[in-house]
């Protein structure tokens, strides 16, 4: 599969487990697709709860030390936890990103939906 193709596959799947997020209480989400000029394609996530900020970057592969997706979760206050992943400058089987994305749930949301 070519990389855009592998970036649209991606960003679908990441569309998919955000649209069970926006119900939630006291989650603001905000997302983004641009494309460079130099014809780099971006799909940005931003979450806030009142535990985390989280960021979630998809894009072509241009960018060390991942290629297509990046997730990262800041805890708020002295108790949350951080959590981060990549996939490791590789191309991650979709059940691998469900994973990584069930897991990010679990960490900012109490219900882990």
């Amino acid at each position: 599969m070519n990389p855009t193709d592998r970036y649209r596959q991606i960003c679908t799947q990441t569309a998919q487990w955000l649209a069970k997020q926006t119900k939630r209480p006291d989650c603001r989400i905000e997302t983004l697709q641009t494309r460079d000029p130099d014809g780099s394609l971006f799909y940005v996530i931003d979450i806030e709860t009142p535990s985390h900020v989280c960021k979630i970057n998809v894009n072509t592969p241009i960018f060390a030390p991942y290629r297509f997706i990046c997730i990262e979760a800041a805890g708020l206050g002295s108790e949350a936890t951080d959590y981060r992943w990549h996939d490791g400058g590789c191309d991650p089987e979709d059940r691998e990103i469900r994973i990584r994305l069930q897991e990010l749930a679990e960490q900012i949301f109490s219900d882990g939906l």
